[in-house]
């Protein structure tokens, strides 16, 4: 399991452009690992950002929901958010970006350095994809408190 865990490590960092190749390491890895163990959540994020990557949101969104059963991180909140504003679901992508959006703020309230600095990117990112929403998830996002 360490070596599949190292091939996914290594073409992530080391061939990007090998997406492909990423998404079969990381469902190899999925496959042999424990379903709700550590290495199986660590596989299937990074299967769900392979198939962002490669274009697949519908796949994506499919396994980053299942790991929002999990876990609600922000990360993973903003990782569906994403799928959700390319597949044109606005209102379920603002929906996620508010809950997103709640924990950004107690990560900004924190002493530390490196969660002030996740929460600066975090809300970057959150604003770039209500860029993207039109109509009236975009309306709902505007008149939230």
């Amino acid at each position: 399991m360490r070596l599949q865990f190292w091939k996914g490590q290594l073409i992530d960092g080391h061939a990007p452009d090998m997406v492909d190749a990423s998404i079969l390491a990381w469902t190899d890895l999925r496959g042999t690992a424990t379903p709700n163990s550590p290495k199986w959540i660590e596989a299937t994020d990074f299967l769900s950002s392979s198939l962002r990557r490669a274009g697949q949101y519908k796949a994506s969104l499919e396994w980053v929901s299942l790991l929002l059963k999990v876990e609600r991180s922000p990360w993973r909140l903003l990782a569906a958010a994403e799928c959700n504003v390319v597949l044109g679901r606005d209102k379920a992508a603002e929906s996620l970006m508010v809950e997103c959006q709640k924990q950004v703020k107690e990560l900004s309230a924190s002493e530390r350095k490196s969660e002030i600095e996740t929460a600066k990117f975090l809300t970057l990112q959150i604003e770039k994809l209500r860029s993207k929403i039109t109509g009236d998830a975009h309306i709902q996002k505007t008149t939230e408190p």
